[in-house]
């Protein structure tokens, strides 16, 4: 795993925390990128579903992520 010195405000940290429930810096970045890779798949799922395609990630393990 590779280690990244990043500034982030804490007003924004603070409010991060709060909406994802989480207590550390580390957490709360690891939840917001879960966060935004499983808005993309969703996304993508959702995209494949109304051009008629069959989305290769709807499986059971997807909808428990999906659905938590």
């Amino acid at each position: 795993m590779a280690k990244t010195l990043v500034d982030i405000p804490a007003e924004k940290l603070a409010e991060a925390q709060a909406v994802l429930g989480t207590t550390s810096k580390r957490s709360t970045v690891e939840a917001a990128l879960d966060l935004v890779l499983m808005q993309a798949r969703q996304r993508a799922m959702i995209e494949a579903v109304a051009a008629g395609e069959v989305f290769p990630d709807f499986d059971a393990e997807f909808l428990a992520k999906v659905r938590a």
